[in-house]
């Protein structure tokens, strides 16, 4: 049997077309089993708790505008 690294390599070598394929199927593998309203209980409690790290000043609210920008940044260093 292949080991992970070596399913990874291979998976490395192929089109850009076929690692998204793989990557969407590996995604949609690891959702099965769960029931769209504990996949909501998931959502509703993060959104909860983002929230109240913003209304206890532990987090900030960062434009979209000035995250593409530090994305790019980030990208353009490697």
């Amino acid at each position: 049997m292949l080991r992970a690294k070596e399913i990874l390599d291979a998976a490395l070598e192929l089109e850009p077309r076929e690692r998204e394929q793989i990557a969407n199927d590996l995604w949609g593998s690891l959702e099965e089993g769960h029931d769209q309203a504990s996949v909501d209980k998931a959502w509703d409690d993060e959104l909860a708790r983002r929230a109240k790290e913003l209304d206890e000043g532990r987090a900030e609210i960062v434009e979209w505008g000035d995250v593409k920008a530090q994305i790019a940044k980030r990208l353009g260093e490697r």
